[in-house]
């Protein structure tokens, strides 16, 4: 036998090709009249289900769902192994290295479309900077938007869902005490839905071990003071991005049945950081955040007609209100020759894009020089 039924589950990203291989099993079984091996009172539902008790469910099993549910646990694969020797015996056809099954399954997927690739401002037809009510129009009347409240501490959240589609394609994210209107701007978007890839064919679902061919070694991270919330980031997903400079792109991963994707030596400390990670661990979610926009840079004197004096109190060349609001962000001290502040702002502002994420009001996703 040329492909491991173990293998194709544990290396399942959701991809088109790869459903369609996987239903062609399913299909083969039911012309061959053993359609009954899927039912809830087989043998390898009951081993996958974990389930003796003739009560248990006897609902018939998916073999797509169960890919997407797979999580390489024992029992899990226990019953894909007894499920793979009875194929074999019935039907050995069914893994000839030239049967349907290997030619779809080996297929090379095709690049995302433009309504399920992931860019470092848009997730499908959703972009950092536009209206919901821009969104709204490009996804149709049948989209539906469902608010969630709350959706994470201190923010709540717009689903987004198209018909035919029982997961939310992507959630626009924006603080609580804020609701977002249909004139607001989207800046900040999260998806989880494994249809979405980024054009190197990363996205939610993916395995960890996968993304590494592409992106590089990985660091998994998290903080305490950040909710724990668990990032990892690759040495080479930013790399040659001219987008990234505007726009930040990460990754939030998981693996089913441990606290964290990561490996860490002391897990209650309140940062940790590491290259380890569990066999299982996979992209869940995908993260969009867009920097607040740039004050505009004060006009020189032939446009304004007038010059700036640095060596004045930064209190008299801070005259606009929006320049009052920065000095309070920077914490820096008006009375100051305007020359030193401006000097401040230059190294607060050098910082690392965490620090302009902070701006945003949001300390949940400041996870500090650590984790950037």
């Amino acid at each position: 036998m040329s492909i491991s039924l173990v293998d194709v589950f544990k290396y399942y990203e959701g991809l088109p090709h790869q459903d369609s291989a996987i239903q062609h099993i399913e299909d083969a079984l039911e012309t061959g009249g053993m359609k009954h091996w899927l039912s809830g009172t087989s043998d390898f539902v009951k081993l996958w289900r974990n389930s003796s008790s003739p009560d248990d469910e006897t609902e018939s099993i998916s073999l797509v769902n169960a890919a997407k549910l797979y999580r390489g646990l024992p029992r899990q694969d226990a019953a894909l192994l007894q499920l793979q020797q009875s194929i074999e015996a019935e039907l050995p056809e069914l893994w000839d290295e030239t049967s349907d099954f290997a030619r779809i399954w080996r297929q090379k997927p095709l690049s995302p479309q433009p309504d399920w690739l992931i860019t470092f401002d848009s997730i499908g037809l959703a972009r950092l900077g536009m209206t919901l009510e821009e969104l709204k129009l490009a996804l149709g009347t049948d989209a539906q938007f469902q608010v969630q409240s709350p959706f994470m501490v201190g923010f709540d959240a717009i689903a987004a869902t198209l018909p035919g589609d029982n997961k939310a394609q992507y959630y626009i994210v924006y603080p609580s005490e804020t609701p977002l209107e249909d004139s607001d701007e989207i800046t900040m978007l999260i998806t989880e839905n494994p249809k979405f890839r980024t054009a190197e064919g990363i996205g939610p679902g993916v395995l960890v071990s996968k993304a590494i061919e592409v992106y590089g070694a990985p660091t998994f991270s998290y903080s305490a003071e950040n909710e724990s919330r668990e990032w990892v980031k690759f040495v080479e997903q930013d790399q040659n991005k001219a987008e990234a400079v505007d726009n930040r792109r990460k990754f939030r991963p998981q693996a089913l049945c441990y606290d964290f994707a990561g490996i860490y030596l002391n897990p209650t400390a309140d940062f940790n950081e590491t290259n380890e990670f569990q066999e299982n661990a996979c992209i869940w979610q995908v993260w969009l955040i867009k920097p607040p926009t740039d004050v505009e840079a004060p006009k020189d004197s032939e446009e304004s007609g007038s010059e700036v004096d640095v060596t004045e109190p930064a209190e008299e060349v801070l005259s606009q209100p929006e320049d009052n609001v920065i000095a309070s962000i920077f914490e820096v001290d008006v009375t100051e020759p305007a020359e030193e502040v401006l000097s401040q702002a230059e190294e607060v502002l050098s910082q690392a894009e965490d620090d302009v994420i902070a701006s945003l009001g949001e300390e949940i996703f400041q996870t500090g020089e650590e984790d950037s």
